[in-house]
């Protein structure tokens, strides 16, 4: 039997509170290093050294995120990737429980408002196709990058959901 299969990935840009994060940190860790070299107190270098421990510990969480998608044969994984190396499953979707898979020009004919779950696997860049899936109780959006191989194999499964 013919599998379909197709993976995808995306680098998030940076979102703003994850830069503003990022500048703040460096501003405490000056800050406190200035204090502790001129205040010269035994209190202030621990303090400065935790502090330069955390942002070396956060760094590589706040500026590397990626998402992966996986389909195959007719379901849906997405993945977050932090710093490179850290992976967790974000969500399993069956195709079965997907209503529409919208593409960007198309996403304003399906679009609810009234749909309140809304989980963006998206490169934080407005050109996302959207998925509408119900769950046990409620339905979802769900936005995301697919590739082009990854929009024909969804296709393949499903052809009225998918709207090219």
């Amino acid at each position: 039997m013919n599998e379909l299969y197709a993976e995808a990935g995306v680098k998030v840009k940076p979102p703003f509170k994850s830069v503003f994060l990022k500048v703040l940190l460096i501003v405490l860790l000056v800050f406190s290093l200035l204090l502790a070299v001129v205040s010269g107190s035994s209190l202030f270098a621990p303090l400065a050294g935790l502090l330069a421990v955390a942002v070396i510990y956060a760094w590589p969480r706040l500026s590397n995120i990626e998402y992966e998608y996986i389909f195959c044969d007719g379901e849906f994984d997405f993945d977050r990737i932090t710093g490179g190396a850290k992976r967790k499953s974000m969500l399993k979707v069956d195709m079965e429980n997907v209503e529409v898979i919208a593409s960007p020009e198309r996403r304003a004919e399906f679009d609810n408002p009234s749909i309140r779950t809304i989980k963006d696997y998206s490169d934080n860049v407005r050109d996302a196709y959207m998925m509408i899936a119900s769950t046990e109780s409620s339905q979802m959006k769900v936005f995301f990058k697919p590739t082009e191989k990854m929009v024909e194999c969804m296709y393949n499964k499903a052809p009225s959901k998918v709207k090219k």
